[in-house]
């Protein structure tokens, strides 16, 4: 039976506003007929309108362009007080606007926040972090508390102690640990800057704590989750407790650099109840699901009791995005654990600004193809990631934060991150790329019809694990609504014969945009509304995948004569691996496979 539905879609267009970065979200409506069946959405311009919408149910399903206000879209901005304290200005066309300010008209809505122990300049430090956190909530932002336990930077090549704790037997380290955590969250509770989220060590790898924390092979697990559990039990204590300040206990010792006479170990006490604050443990490994596996095999085995899994992925250091999305399928499948991308960022120029501060370089030769060194590829790059991180499996995947992206250059000091931020390093003048932020609610995940021939899912709890390609993505278009044009990528794991067409919501054939054997990587056209005489409303892209027995080898960079150029039917511009890539492993069925995704035209 075919369920004919007319909906209207209310589009309130607020004056003045024209830019896709400062889109005000609108929402509504849609009944509910055998299936319910939903869109949201995200418009700016200026004016209103009512866009009546059909379709039959039948051929469409689970359309949602929802407004998903759960899904984190973050960033670190640590060294931003230091910025501030002199001098540094952020930009928007020009006009000189407060950094916070920005970010929350751009859609982010989470900030991380590192915390060292005793830095050596105040800032990092807790009363500093304690000033812009406040701030940070009065802002309504979510924060995610980064504790180092460190006095400077802890990653996988430095974890070392605090000098205050530096000759402590492990014993009184970890009730240091415990008292220390006790004594931060209890502050900032009592400022009202008590943290949504907090990270326990940051990218511990090897561990934390050294030597003390410190893996070696497969040794070290017990002391490292001991550590752990230290912190996050006093996290939770802290959070839960009804003093301000805290028991005298936890707060007399919070940097303590001797012995102690007392025979009483806080950190051995039974683990207090959960509280609302969510535990991250935090690895750098985001494209290594071997070392992650065991990692996380070896901690959980120790009974550590954490929510999130996060997740370092700088392309150049950790693997292609099929490595970075196998690992947090099989993360999400085999811990039943949240993954956030927790640091990432991508280069946009390769300037030097001889600001008297080295650089963190990248190797260019490990970017990704088809995202050049560019604000541009940059841009393109964290749609891509945005998009990969929520098709996680089981919808495990709930946000990325980007690392850093308005650590400008202000003199005296210099800026070791000019390749990769938001802003203009010089200037602190806003970038398009801060767009897929702004855009993460109005393109989230659209139809994903995982089925084979006759409509049965192919494998429900872990879409893509069949006998069909694995890593075949369509992300959503962007921009997304559009006007006139619209950009649509989708990503080949293996050579493949792709169908790529535009319906109407009546399931009418607007047009064929791709109709090609194409090899594996990433691919991309543009659909543009004014060449086919379209009115503003919702539209379905769908694109049919039959994966080719011929020639190609998924690992090679030799191009199928028809495709990997710019073509003049379609508008497809193709890019294929380079050798040696480590694709998943991939079988191949006879049965195509259709995968779709709604978009919305405002004209």
């Amino acid at each position: 039976m075919n369920y004919f539905v007319t909906l209207f879609v209310v589009i309130v267009l607020f004056p003045g506003i024209n830019s896709a970065r400062n889109n005000q979200m609108v929402h509504k409506l849609f009944p509910e007929i055998e299936n319910r069946l939903e869109v949201n959405t995200t418009i700016c311009g200026s004016r209103s309108a009512l866009v009546p919408v059909h379709f039959y149910a039948e051929n469409i399903a689970n359309i949602d362009l929802g407004i998903d206000t759960t899904f984190i879209r973050g960033v670190d901005i640590s060294t931003f007080p230091q910025i501030d304290a002199f001098g540094g200005k952020f930009s928007v066309n020009g006009k000189t606007t407060n950094l916070l300010d920005i970010l929350s008209d751009n859609g982010v809505n989470y900030i991380r926040l590192r915390l060292w122990h005793t830095p050596r300049d105040w800032y990092c430090g807790l009363e500093s972090t304690l000033e812009i956190a406040k701030k940070v909530k009065a802002h309504g932002f979510k924060l995610l508390l980064d504790i180092h336990y460190s006095d400077w930077w802890a990653d996988p090549a430095n974890q070392k102690k605090p000098a205050a704790w530096e000759k402590l037997p492990f014993a009184l380290l970890k009730d240091s640990v415990y008292a220390y955590t006790y004594r931060v969250i209890s502050l900032l509770k009592s400022e009202d800057a008590l943290p949504d989220m907090v990270q326990i060590g940051n990218e511990i790898t090897p561990g934390m704590l050294f030597p003390d924390g410190q893996l070696s092979g497969n040794s070290g697990f017990i002391q490292l989750a001991q550590l752990l559990n230290a912190g996050i039990n006093a996290v939770h204590a802290a959070a839960n407790s009804n003093s301000a300040s805290g028991n005298s206990i936890y707060t007399a010792r919070s940097s303590v650099n001797t012995p102690t006479t007392s025979t009483a170990s806080i950190s051995s006490v039974s683990a207090p109840a959960s509280s609302s604050i969510k535990i991250m443990l935090h690895l750098d490994s985001g494209g290594d699901n071997v070392k992650c596996r065991w990692w996380f095999d070896h901690i959980l085995a120790q009974d550590v009791r954490f929510d999130i899994i996060g997740l370092s992925y700088y392309p150049w250091w950790h693997g292609t995005l099929v490595d970075l999305k196998n690992n947090m399928n099989d993360l999400a499948i085999r811990y039943d654990k949240d993954i956030i991308v927790v640091e990432t960022a991508y280069p946009m120029t390769n300037k030097y600004l001889n600001d008297g501060m080295d650089n963190v370089g990248f190797d260019t030769d490990k970017l990704i193809p088809g995202y050049p060194v560019s604000v541009k590829g940059q841009t393109d790059f964290l749609f891509t990631l945005k998009n990969l991180v929520k098709e996680t499996a089981n919808k495990k995947g709930i946000g990325f934060m980007y690392w850093e992206p308005a650590w400008i250059w202000q003199k005296p000091i210099g800026t070791a991150w000019e390749y990769f931020t938001l802003f203009d390093p010089v200037s602190g003048e806003m970038l398009p790329s801060i767009e897929p932020f702004n855009e993460a609610d109005s393109t989230s995940t659209g139809i994903d019809d995982e089925t084979g021939g006759n409509g049965t899912p192919l494998n429900p709890e872990f879409p893509g694990s069949s006998t069909i390609p694995t890593d075949v993505m369509l992300y959503q278009n962007y921009p997304n609504p559009f006007n006139p044009a619209t950009i649509i990528q989708y990503y080949l794991p293996e050579s493949a014969e792709i169908s790529l067409k535009i319906y109407d919501l009546l399931g009418r054939e607007v047009v064929q945009l791709v109709n090609d054997t194409q090899s594996a990587g990433v691919h991309q056209t543009e659909f543009d509304a004014i060449q086919h005489h379209l009115t503003s409303g919702v539209y379905i892209y769908s694109i049919t995948i039959s994966p080719n027995a011929g020639t190609l080898n998924p690992k090679s960079n030799s191009l199928n004569p028809n495709s990997g150029a710019l073509s003049s039917n379609s508008g497809t511009m193709s890019l294929s691996h380079s050798d040696g890539v480590n694709l998943a492993p991939h079988n191949r069925t006879p049965t195509p496979r259709t995968i779709s995704k709604a978009m919305i035209l405002v004209k």
